[in-house]
Formats: structure tokens, sequence, C-alpha cells
């Protein structure tokens, strides 16, 4: 089965989640914060098509992933003791640095803030219990730091080909009886996008106004 889900945020803060079968990929805006935007990736398995839920299920995933508007600062694994193997998987930019270990694969977190990618292959724990489980934070230059009044983040990957035109995966077991599983494959894109609040909006635009109109006093002052 393939599950593409699409989420635009469009208010900082706003989340949206769907009651939907299948493991979930969610696209969490969490606003600006010290003047930069940023993103948190939830994973969301499905334990109830675990054929013994009890045993949980590990989790892999493969994605790529473009800002726009405002460039990539940084990226990071913020839940290492859930997502703690970095796995090898598809080239999806042509960028990313190949492991020779992996049959010259890339593998685990790699970034290029030039192009404000990212590649993640990671694989988890057995996860035991239901619920989302935060992955990777973006963070994406802000408005007063060079970036734009707006962030959007793209997901995609190598599935059944490489680029923006590909999706990304997330794999969890399905199907079976130990230790013979199943595994499922769900396949992901989309894009979302966050703006300030209208509050915000409102004090961005006053000290635009302020800033020009002491801009064109300079001349008369001197």
């Amino acid at each position: 089965m393939i599950r593409s889900i699409l989420r635009p945020f469009i208010l900082v803060g706003l989340m949206t989640s769907y009651a939907i079968a299948d493991p979930t990929l969610t696209m969490v805006p969490l606003g600006l914060q010290s003047g930069n935007w940023v993103w948190r990736v939830d994973i969301t398995p499905d334990l109830t098509i675990v054929p013994a839920a009890a045993n949980g299920t590990p989790v892999a995933l493969e994605f790529g992933f473009r800002l726009t508007g405002s460039p990539l600062a940084t990226v990071a694994n913020i839940n290492p003791s859930v997502f703690d193997t970095s796995n090898p998987g598809r080239v999806i930019f042509g960028w990313e640095m190949l492991d020779p270990s992996s049959n010259n694969r890339p593998r685990g977190l790699q970034s290029n803030t030039l192009t404000s990618e990212v590649f993640a292959a990671f694989g988890t724990i057995d996860i035991m219990t239901p619920g989302p489980r935060p992955f990777l934070q973006f963070t994406a230059l802000g408005p007063d730091n060079g970036g734009a009044i707006f962030s959007t983040i793209q997901w995609f990957g190598a599935y059944p080909s490489a680029g923006p035109n590909g999706q990304g995966l997330i794999s969890q077991i399905n199907g079976g009886t130990s230790p013979n599983w199943t595994v499922g494959s769900y396949l992901f894109s989309g894009s979302a996008t966050q703006i300030p609040e209208p509050a915000s909006l409102i004090t961005c635009s006053i000290a635009g106004l302020i800033a020009a109109s002491s801009w064109r006093r300079r001349p008369w002052a001197a």
C-alpha cells in the first residue's frame, strides 16, 4: 500500500494529525525560536498492524528533505535513543557521502547547507507503545538572520526514482509470526509552509515602516 501524506501548515504552532492506519510522518512547525524557523519531524509506527503488538516493531526509514524560502542552518537527530542505527540508503541528491563499507551507499544523517538539503536513513529500537516519536529537528534562518518571512520544507526520497519526484520510505512489521515477520513499506512525499502569526506580521510591518522612515530621514539630519 502506498500512503502519501501532505500536511500544509500555514500558521506558527498549527499542527494537524490524522487517525489513520499505517505508519505516518508528521511535520510539526515550531515557529520562530531565537529568530529562526524550527521544524520537527515525528514518526509514528502503526502497532495495530503488528501481529503480536506486545512485541512492538522496529522502524526503518529513508528520506530526503529540502528547505526553501529560508535556508537550512542546522539539523539534528533529537531522539538518538530511539533512532539509534545509521542505515545505508539510496542516493537522493547526488552530493551524499558514500560509505565504502555499505556498498558505497550513503548512510545516517547528512546535510548540505549550500543547497539546504538533508539526507536521512535510520533504523530504530523495537517500539512497544503507540504514539509519535520525535526524530529530526531543523532550524532555518529567520527573517532577522538573512532568511525569509516564511519557511517551506519538502520531504521525498528515492522511490521509485531519486529526487523531488521520488518518495521517502518508512518500513515496519506488518505480518507473519516470529521469527518470520513480514515487512511493509509505505511511501511519503509532500511539503509544508509556516509563516508568522498575524500579530507577528503586524509587528514586522511596523518595524519595517520605522526602519524605512529612519532611512529616509538620514539625509535631512546630515
